[in-house]
């Protein structure tokens, strides 16, 4: 999985102290970068994920309804992994609030991009796994819900696009403020077909655990919320296309099939509909990153804005 070791003492007895059980053992996973990730293992063998979420305001929400959403999320048929402990205010030794998680063991998504074999897997998994989001019974959650209305996400797309205006050249504003309005358009047009649904948020190959032939576990919901059911396959295909451009289109085949996207609208709408999410996705990532992270999706939001 990538993992890194975490050296010292005084952090093993941190996170000791902060959920409440003998740490021997931790290491930084190779996901997880918006928060403080740490695998740990215990006195008796058990390994636990500890997400520290560095957005108080958000992270207070994400740990308030983790267990629920857990819940729902298998009961929908989707391998969750069980919550082991959530601390909703700031957490002693953290300061933050902090979600913790059974460890699930096996392969993360991207080591299946490697052949078309394995990434034609990988398509089949995350598209039956797409398919049943959308059943996941979210009443009582309090999901975010700014992307659930097209006109309130046009509004906010146009305000993180003014905040990042100045990094962007004027064709790219021009194209993402083309991509608002048409959004608009299309949405309206098809919100029979695309009512506010629960979706991930975050829906990358980085997100799911394969053991052999079988998704194991579907992890990362800190960016969960109400929106067009389709934004969670624009992710992925634009993460797949983007970052793997060998083993897309295999992946993207079977991610289609599996998900019956191609039955939901007329192919050619339908894959309209994910470049415009795509592109209101890539505002919204750039404007809350760090500056550290800024430039790089920035440069993404050019690329990609200007694919046509």
């Amino acid at each position: 999985m990538g993992l890194t070791g975490v050296q010292g003492d005084v952090e093993l007895a941190r996170l000791s102290a902060l959920v409440d059980a003998k740490v021997i053992g931790a290491e930084r996973p190779a996901w997880g970068f918006a928060n403080r990730t740490t695998i740990v293992t215990l006195v008796d063998g058990r390994r636990w994920v500890v997400q520290e979420l560095l957005d108080p305001l958000a992270g207070r929400a994400i740990a308030q309804r983790a267990l629920s959403l857990a819940q729902r999320l298998r009961g929908a048929g989707i391998p969750a992994p069980e919550v082991v402990k959530t601390m909703a205010g700031e957490a002693p030794g953290s300061g933050v609030p902090v979600v913790v998680t059974a460890f699930v063991p096996g392969r993360l998504g991207p080591s299946l991009l490697g052949s078309d074999r394995d990434a034609t897997l990988l398509g089949r998994l995350m598209g039956a796994v797409h398919r049943r989001l959308a059943d996941v019974d979210t009443d009582g959650l309090h999901l975010p819900t700014d992307w659930a209305s097209p006109e309130r996400l046009a509004d906010l797309s146009r305000r993180r696009l003014d905040a990042i205006a100045g990094r962007v050249s004027a064709v790219t504003r021009a194209a993402v403020a083309g991509a608002i309005a048409e959004h608009l358009e299309v949405a309206w047009a098809s919100l029979p077909n695309a009512r506010p649904r629960f979706v991930h948020g975050d829906f990358a190959p980085a997100n799911v655990i394969v053991e052999e032939d079988r998704l194991v576990g579907l992890i990362d919901f800190e960016y969960a919320r109400l929106a067009d059911p389709l934004l969670d396959a624009a992710t992925f295909q634009w993460l797949t296309f983007h970052f793997h451009a060998a083993r897309a289109r295999a992946s993207w085949d079977a991610f289609t099939d599996a998900a019956g996207i191609a039955d939901d609208a007329p192919t050619r709408a339908a894959l309209r509909r994910l470049r415009l999410l795509r592109i209101l996705e890539l505002v919204e990532v750039a404007t809350r990153r760090g500056p550290a992270m800024r430039d790089r999706w920035v440069a993404l939001l050019e690329a990609s804005a200007g694919e046509g």
